[in-house]
């Protein structure tokens, strides 16, 4: 299905929003889910992947311009994070 018929088939069963996120096989490559919050401003949210493989200033910055894009929220995958979750990312 296409985001239209994701968004008709949503607001036709009383959605009023929904939150995307960005599935672990695009990694950090943001462009899927930021072309679906583009097309739907109003009804969709992004949750972005948070990148532990950036020195800590990189990756605050880089969740910063995910914010400034459209995504409200950040997930973390442990098996990314180089000694899991103790990353100081």
């Amino acid at each position: 299905a296409t985001l239209t018929d994701m968004v008709r088939t949503l607001k036709a069963a009383g959605v009023s929003g929904a939150l995307v996120l960005q599935p672990a096989n695009h990694g950090y490559d943001h462009r899927y889910v930021h072309e679906a919050l583009l097309a739907e401003p109003q009804f969709l949210r992004g949750m972005c992947l948070a990148n532990p493989t950036l020195p800590v200033q990189e990756a605050v910055a880089d969740l910063e311009q995910l914010r400034e894009r459209g995504f409200g929220a950040v997930r973390f995958n442990a098996a990314s994070f180089p000694g899991g979750l103790d990353s100081p990312v």
